[in-house]
């Protein structure tokens, strides 16, 4: 009999051993092993999922045990319902997520208080977020790790409960902040080391501007060479201005006519008689 009892201890504790994850190693399980379930049940909201996680401290085999006796499992503190697939708490407690988020979606984020709360508690100003990087050149997901870790475990996860904790910590549930003040740092590299590459995009806007400037450029260049040069260059014989040269010599048709009615005149002049009568023939 003893020893039908430790083997159940055994079998007990073999089953029970916690897998307590890293943050960034249960985005990124959950970003490729479980992407469309992440898809399908959470709007592939990566961070969400960490942030639910968080309250449980990240451990699959997290329970919670309600005065009224209900038991929460899992990383996302689930409780056994008559639903489908999620009315076995062990489902909750392995190494599988699969349908673990798919009852997070169907027997509690479809709650719309349940849903606000949990948007409210992985709120910027509740939680700490940083960048996972798997190299320098990629990243997970940003992880939204909770700063009040045991509020789930002190309220169990009672919204009016929650909203009385959150008062005592000079915090109002109802009013989340509307935008994040400061930038998520990253876990493997610092600002001063990361490289930022210009997009393609950026890359044929500057070109572009730099071309226009120089074709404009040598525009103005051109029309003021030409400007200059213009008003440089003496005026040829084609080009300057054509006067008309007449010689100054005395007119003398008219004076010719003059003279030439004047003798005809004087040809015509009756005889002149004088004053005097003159001594006729004897």
């Amino acid at each position: 009999r003893a020893v039908c009892v430790l083997l159940v201890l055994f079998g007990t504790v073999v089953t029970r051993s916690e897998i307590i994850y890293d943050p960034c190693e249960l985005a990124k399980i959950w970003k490729y092993t479980y992407h469309e379930d992440v898809t399908k049940y959470l709007g592939g909201n990566v961070s969400l999922a960490v942030c639910i996680a968080g309250y449980r401290h990240y451990n699959t085999s997290w329970e919670l045990n309600h005065p009224n006796g209900t038991v929460f499992y899992g990383v996302f503190g689930l409780k056994v319902v008559s639903r489908p697939l999620c009315h076995d708490g062990s489902i909750f407690i392995n190494d599988g997520f699969g349908w673990d988020l798919y009852c997070l979606n169907s027997t509690v984020l479809i709650h719309p208080n349940k849903l606000y709360m949990y948007h409210r508690l992985c709120a910027s100003d509740l939680t700490q977020r940083f960048t996972c990087k798997e190299n320098e050149f990629s990243h997970e997901a940003e992880v939204w790790d909770p700063i009040y870790k045991d509020i789930i475990d002190l309220t169990y996860g009672e919204e009016h409960a929650v909203v009385k904790y959150l008062s005592a910590h000079g915090i109002d549930y109802y009013q989340p902040p509307t935008t994040t003040t400061t930038s998520p740092p990253t876990t493997t590299t610092s600002p001063s080391t990361a490289t930022t590459c210009p997009s393609t995009t950026t890359t044929i806007i500057i070109s572009t501007t730099v071309m226009s400037l120089m074709i404009g450029l040598i525009v103005v260049t051109y029309h003021f060479l030409k400007k200059f040069m213009r008003g440089r260059i003496a005026p040829t014989a084609s080009t300057a201005p054509e006067y008309g040269m007449t010689p100054r010599f005395p007119n003398t048709s008219n004076q010719m006519e003059e003279e030439i009615s004047h003798n005809d005149l004087m040809k015509n002049k009756p005889p002149a008689y004088s004053a005097f009568p003159t001594k006729l023939c004897q």
